[in-house]
Formats: C-alpha cells, structure tokens, sequence
C-alpha cells in the first residue's frame, strides 16, 4: 500500500519517471485493478524510448486471466494496442499469439456470445483464433535462437491448431 502510494506520488509528479509508473501498474495488478494498471501505464510518453515496453505491459494486463478471464472489451483494446506497436520480431508474434490463445479460452467458455468485435483482424470464433494464434507461434519459431526453442513453439503451434481429419 505504501509503495503504491509512492509510486502513484511520483508518477503523478513527473510522466519522465517511467520506473514509477512501472512499479505503480505492478502494484495496481497485485491487486488484480487492471483499469488502473492500464491506466498508469498510458501515461508513459510516446516519446519515451520505454514506451513500446510500457504498450507491451499494457496488453499484458488487459489479458490477464486472474482472476478471471478478461472481457471482449479487453481483448479488443488489446488488439488494438498491438496494432498500434511498431516492434518487429519474436516479441511481437509471441504477444500477438498470448492474445489469440487467451481469447481462443474466452471464445471457448460456454457461457460465450460472440459480437462483431474483431482481434487482430480476426474474428472471435474458436477455429479462426486457433488459426491465427498457430500463425502468430510459426512465426516465433521462425525468430528462435535455437533448434530446441524452434521446435517448442512447433509445438506449441501444432497444439493450438485445429483438429483435422488429415
């Protein structure tokens, strides 16, 4: 409590003070406020070099599943936010397809009613997430270091996919 309430102090203070805005959406999602932990993290200036770091975290706690899975209106504010990003590589496949796989769980819940919100272009309905998100994985694969690596996100891939017949 104390050290959000510093962090949120300083952050307040000065936006140029990105490890407290940092520390103030850790704080925030201990507490599982995700509002607020996006909220912090908005306030790093774009032309901050920890910027496309702060859009990354910001996407990392609108998707998180704890407590509970996260609304279409997160995933798309999500998506959004990706789309936005211009990081190239392994990092932004490999954020791109957490999103697919985690809207991939909340496509999948029986309880589920998709609208005409898209992710990533893509829309919610279970075999065109798991598409997408076994692109997004091939695509890591092609970034890996190792052969190990590259054969783990294959995997990860192949898992994901959609049942065939053949």
């Amino acid at each position: 409590q104390t050290a959000k309430m510093l962090y949120r102090l300083v952050a307040r203070a000065d936006h140029g003070q990105v490890a407290a805005i940092f520390g103030l959406a850790r704080c925030m999602l201990k507490e599982n406020d995700k509002r607020g932990a996006v909220d912090a993290l908005r306030k790093i200036p774009p032309t901050s070099k920890y910027y496309a770091q702060g859009q990354t975290a910001i996407v990392r706690a609108l998707i998180k599943a704890a407590p509970q899975l996260p609304d279409q209106k997160e995933l798309v504010q999500a998506s959004a936010v990706i789309q936005d990003l211009s990081v190239e590589g392994f990092e932004i496949h490999r954020l791109s397809a957490d999103l697919l796989i985690v809207a991939l769980a909340v496509a999948s819940h029986p309880k589920f009613r998709p609208e005409s919100a898209k992710v990533l272009g893509c829309s919610l309905y279970p075999d065109n997430l798991r598409r997408a998100a076994e692109k997004e994985l091939k695509a890591c694969a092609r970034y890996a270091d190792t052969h190990r690596m590259r054969c783990t996100l294959i995997d990860e891939a192949n898992s994901v996919r959609p049942l065939t017949l053949f």
